[in-house]
């Protein structure tokens, strides 16, 4: 596939954003090649949208999604760093990470955005009445090459940070959606009672 699908609903700000990328879409988010690091083999600023024909992208508030985020492109960044670092000092907990292991080496605040490279971005649509989609993002990151790093948004707030195969999920997003899924990172980590639970 070669160009963007003619979806009568999607903006002009937007489409200018989208490309074809063989089977699947891209967005480029154009302030993300200096605020974030690259995957071997993408392109700086362009992330993998997955498959038109799925259509979740191209709702009402699947565009309004994807509208926001390239709008708010600098500050949602802004927002995932800032969530990133502040669960940092839990990731090496979380991971099994041990004390004195030479393999992982974990970056400091400075340098998280450079370590993260964003290759992925999924749309979860809650459906009609339940308020304004959610958007998964996936990370490749060094420190856990197998499973990445995933935040999900809603709007420009982040919501939780999880692995990338977490928050692409749609159970975790609708789990999420309404309040229900305890991230393994919360990116609040001073409300204590949020990790591990259910309610």
């Amino acid at each position: 596939m070669d160009t963007v699908p003619e979806v009568a609903n999607i903006p002009d700000a937007l489409r200018t954003r989208l490309r074809g990328a063989g089977d699947d879409l891209e967005i480029g988010l154009s302030s993300w090649e200096r605020l974030f690091g690259t995957a071997r083999g993408a392109k700086p600023g362009w992330l993998r949208l997955g498959p038109p024909e799925n259509g979740v992208a191209f709702t009402a508030a699947g565009i309004a999604a994807l509208v926001g985020l390239a709008a708010e492109q600098e500050a949602v960044a802004a927002a995932i760093v800032e969530a990133v670092a502040r669960a940092m000092p839990r990731i090496g907990d979380v991971l099994g990470l041990v004390e004195g292991d030479e393999s992982v080496s974990l970056p400091e605040p400075a340098e998280i955005g450079a370590a993260l490279a964003p290759v992925r971005v999924q749309v979860h649509d809650p459906g009609a009445g339940a308020g304004p989609a959610l958007v998964g993002l996936a990370f490749g990151c060094s420190w856990d090459p197998e499973h990445g790093l995933g935040i999900l948004l809603r709007r420009t707030e982040v919501l939780g940070v999880d692995t990338a195969e977490a928050v692409l999920a749609r159970a975790v997003a609708e789990a999420a959606a309404h309040g229900r899924h305890a991230f393994f990172l919360s990116s609040h980590p001073d409300d204590e009672g949020g990790e591990g639970d259910e309610g």
